[in-house]
């Protein structure tokens, strides 16, 4: 669809844009709705953007895409973190806040090796639905285990 490194970078820029300015009203409306309710709101918007990217077919909707890949960024990277914060005693915030990058850092590189697998076995759809599904995943379980606002 893109051939060249101009247009990658363009899209790189639009996602980048995308997350900057959506990170702050996404930060406040976290404080005021809760961390859950947020972070389940960005992982469902995660698993429509993967779906989107399977059944593309134009440059202006991989432009769309972008765009709503920097909000769903903005919508769950901080949040994530206020939210393991929130769950953590004053006394040990640093630890879990370093648990949790730990566990995030340990569980990319298979989650990165599946992906390419697909990719190259199966194609690109197969990819983005492998994400599609763990985003549904992440939403259904953190609905599931965290049932109160912490």
């Amino acid at each position: 669809m893109y051939e060249n490194d101009n247009s990658v970078l363009l899209l790189y820029i639009l996602f980048n844009i995308s997350y900057a300015i959506f990170a702050y009203p996404f930060g406040v409306l976290s404080d005021r709705v809760g961390r859950k309710n947020v972070l389940v709101s960005g992982y469902i918007l995660f698993a429509i953007v993967f779906i989107g990217f399977t059944i593309l077919s134009s440059e202006y909707g991989l432009v769309l895409l972008f765009l709503l890949y920097g909000l769903v960024y903005a919508i769950v990277d901080a949040n994530q973190r206020a939210f393991v914060s929130d769950l953590s005693t004053e006394n040990i915030r640093a630890t879990s806040l370093g648990l949790f990058h730990t566990t995030v850092g340990i569980i990319a590189l298979p989650a990165g090796m599946i992906a390419g697998y697909l990719w190259t076995e199966f194609g690109y759809h197969f990819t983005f639905l492998y994400g599609f599904a763990m985003s549904l995943i992440a939403a259904f379980l953190l609905i599931l285990f965290f049932r109160k606002e912490e």
